[in-house]
């Protein structure tokens, strides 16, 4: 399965999509599902013309990461992620931190 939304980058001033998640059983790997989710992504990206598609991939994920590079992707080793929880929203919303 590919979960995904739309964006929109500042950066380049152009729509973008998420992708929030790429999932394929481990028992179906490595007969090109996870290669054809990301070409319908990337069809869907093209036909709202977006200039990228931006996800996170954790780096203990090596065989995500190679399958990504493998499909040109490149991994930025700068960007950190970045994350209120439900307890720090509420907190901030209020005032209160």
């Amino acid at each position: 399965m590919a979960t995904y939304y739309s964006i929109f980058s500042s950066f380049i001033a152009k729509p973008g999509l998420w992708l929030d998640d790429l999932y394929v059983y481990e028992a179906f790997r490595g007969q090109n599902i996870g290669r054809k989710l990301m070409q319908r992504v990337c069809q869907i990206a093209q036909e709202g013309r977006c200039g990228r598609i931006d996800w996170h991939v954790s780096g203990f994920n090596e065989r995500g990461i190679k399958f990504y590079q493998s499909i040109g992707a490149t991994i930025s080793k700068k960007a950190k992620l970045v994350r209120l929880g439900e307890g720090a929203i509420q907190e901030l919303a209020h005032g209160q931190a």
